[in-house]
C-alpha cells in the first residue's frame, strides 16, 4: 500500500472517530464520545493536521466541560483558541472565546468569563466573519 494511501485512510479513520464521537455527544453517552474524540485525537496528532489537532482538543474540552473537569476542558480551549488566534480564523475564534467563559462561569470566574464571552462576541462582528454568510 502506498505511502499516501495510508494516510488517506488514517484521515478517514479519525474523522469516523469524530463523527461517532458527534452523534454520542448529542445522545448524552459522554464517556463514548470522550473515547471517539480522543481516538480522533491521536490519529489527527500523528499526522500533524493542526486544525484538526484544534478541532478535536475543542471536542474533548466540551466532554471535560460537561463531566465537570474544568481545568482539563480549559487548557484544551485555550490550547485550540491558540491556534485559531494564529490562523486568524475568527469564527473559530469566537467559538473557543464562548467556550472558555462557559468553563470560568461554571467555576464562579464571572469577571474572567465576561472578558472571554466579550472578546468572542467581538469575533462574531468581524468583518472576516460576516462576509462568510455567518450572522
Amino acid at each position: 500500500m502506498s505511502e499516501l494511501k495510508k494516510i488517506v485512510l488514517k484521515q478517514g479513520e479519525a474523522k469516523a472517530f469524530d463523527l461517532l464521537g458527534q452523534i454520542n455527544y448529542f445522545d448524552n453517552k459522554n464517556k463514548d464520545a470522550l473515547i471517539f474524540f480522543q481516538n480522533s485525537l491521536k490519529i489527527f496528532t500523528e499526522s500533524k493536521d493542526k486544525y484538526q489537532i484544534a478541532n478535536q482538543k475543542m471536542n474533548v474540552g466540551k466532554i471535560y466541560d460537561i463531566v465537570s473537569d474544568n481545568d482539563t476542558a480549559l487548557d484544551l480551549h485555550k490550547e485550540a483558541l491558540e491556534f485559531y488566534v494564529s490562523q486568524k480564523d475568527t469564527a473559530r475564534m469566537a467559538k473557543s472565546n464562548m467556550s472558555i467563559s462557559n468553563v470560568y462561569r461554571i467555576q464562579g470566574f464571572y469577571d474572567l468569563s465576561l472578558d472571554y464571552a466579550l472578546q468572542g462576541l467581538q469575533f462574531y462582528r468581524t468583518e472576516e466573519w460576516s462576509l462568510n454568510g455567518h450572522h
